[in-house]
């Protein structure tokens, strides 16, 4: 994800990511959640962050809104991009816990700090979030930065389970809104 297009403002948001990348460096696994209508510029600047931190160690998931995903396609496409010798992991049949748990499993397996991104997340399937919550909320000293973006004007998300687990101490919000 590289980007050379001019970037301006948005400086707290880069100082909250480039914080959440230096604790995950650290071994202490942080999550920060993108907000904000459509077009305020959270993909945006989830790319800028990663091309100047990131590089090579980036998982990048766009959730695409027109997709009638199986349930779990999410997890399975992390899980298989975070650990490709993880041979259907999360295969039919599995449960949103099972999943959870072999994300949970792809992401300890990495030794040098790695950023995830989800990007529109508010277009996931209901057992992938399940998972997905179920995984972020066990990591522990895993080296790395969740960055999850999702529209805070999508008709019906964030239902309540994910709104409870963007309110934890310990994941990041940040809201965009528009530039002066």
């Amino acid at each position: 994800m590289q980007s050379s297009a001019a970037f301006v403002g948005r400086t707290a948001a880069l100082a909250m990511l480039r914080q959440a990348w230096t604790d995950a460096a650290a071994a202490r696994p942080r999550v920060v959640c993108l907000t904000g209508p459509a077009g305020m510029g959270k993909t945006t600047l989830a790319a800028r962050f990663v091309a100047e931190h990131a590089g090579e160690r980036l998982c990048w998931i766009g959730v695409d809104e027109d997709a009638t995903p199986r349930p779990l396609a999410l997890l399975a496409r992390l899980v298989d991009d975070l650990d490709p010798d993880s041979t259907d992991a999360v295969a039919d049949g599995v449960d949103e816990f099972e999943a959870g748990a072999a994300l949970l499993d792809a992401l300890g397996a990495q030794s040098r700090p790695r950023a995830v991104v989800v990007d529109d997340l508010q277009w996931a399937d209901a057992a992938s979030l399940t998972a997905l919550r179920f995984a972020l909320r066990r990591l522990e000293a895993e080296p790395v930065l969740v960055i999850l973006s999702l529209r805070s004007d999508a008709p019906t998300f964030p239902d309540d389970a994910m709104r409870r687990f963007l309110a934890e101490p310990r994941i990041g919000v940040c809201a965009l809104d528009g530039l002066s």
